[in-house]
């Protein structure tokens, strides 16, 4: 069986567990490995094209630093108001208009961006359990806090989108953990670190 589920959905949600009880190797595999870092999706909407916009097919990366190990480690180790108010370590931007050939017959006149920073589920863990869409205020302030200053940052590194921008939404850690069932709204299920491919986990 070949499952693409993730370790900890895998091992921890679809194995039943009398299988699991009976492979000690399980438990030893969960315990050296952690769940990877999470992220926020901003999606933003323009009303120009691609062309207008000047919007490449290609994804940017930006990095406002030189040590980006260092800053995204002090970045994940922030209180959220505070790390709701700095610039990111990483900031990855992708246009789905620019790569789709058939976008401008479907809507023209209309672009878009997505923007993937890093984020530590802990920000918003203790709203994990509200209904979605229906989350309480300090979820929403705290959601609307990140998203002006990742919006800000998105603008200023393309000025142009400035003045087009349409629509703007954020996807948080616990928007992954609804929408990918990942337990804590990991992009990459197991962390890739060197523990996990020790002998010892192994």
């Amino acid at each position: 069986v070949v499952s693409t589920a993730g370790v900890f959905n895998t091992f921890e949600t679809l194995l039943p567990e009398e299988v699991r009880s009976k492979h000690a190797s399980v438990e030893r595999l969960l315990s050296g490995v952690k769940h990877s870092v999470s992220c926020f999706s901003l999606f933003v909407g323009l009303n120009k094209s691609s062309a207008d916009l000047e919007l490449p097919a290609s994804s940017y990366w930006a990095f406002p630093g030189v040590n980006m190990n260092k800053d995204l480690t002090d970045y994940l180790a922030m209180d959220p108001a505070e790390a709701a108010q700095t610039i990111p370590p990483v900031f990855f931007i992708s246009f789905p208009s620019s790569k789709d050939s058939t976008w401008d017959a479907r809507l023209p006149n209309k672009s878009s961006a997505l923007v993937i920073i890093p984020a530590t589920y802990e920000w918003f863990q203790e709203w994990e359990d509200e209904r979605i869409m229906k989350r309480s205020s300090d979820y929403k302030e705290l959601k609307a806090a990140f998203q002006a200053t990742f919006l800000k940052r998105l603008c200023s590194l393309l000025p142009q989108l400035e003045a087009a921008v349409d629509y703007v939404d954020l996807g948080t850690p616990v928007t992954n953990r609804y929408y990918f069932n990942a337990p804590e709204g990991e992009t990459y299920a197991a962390d890739h670190n060197l523990e996990r491919f020790s002998l010892d986990t192994f």
